[in-house]
């Protein structure tokens, strides 16, 4: 596969780019105009339900603080994105 600086590969651009917009739109997710993603780039958060988009902002916090005791990079900053929310 083609390296691509912003999305990884060509084929992971070409899904982005294509498909998911147009699942994205299709699901009433997006609109006209709008974008999913610009890139391949992103984190990890916990949502409603495994249907949903909707962040649980709680429940998406305390993933963070859990795996911050066993993980040597820094989650702090994801911590204090959803704890106050």
């Amino acid at each position: 596969m083609q390296k691509n600086d912003q999305y990884g590969t060509n084929e992971e651009e070409r899904v982005i780019t294509g498909s998911e917009q147009k699942t994205a739109k299709a699901n009433g997710e997006i609109s006209e105009g709008q974008v999913t993603r610009t890139n391949h780039g992103g984190h990890a958060v916990v949502t409603d339900g495994v249907t949903s988009n909707k962040v649980n902002n709680k429940a998406t916090s305390d993933f963070y603080k859990n795996i911050s005791k066993e993980t040597p990079y820094d989650v702090d900053k994801f911590i204090k994105m959803y704890e106050n929310k």
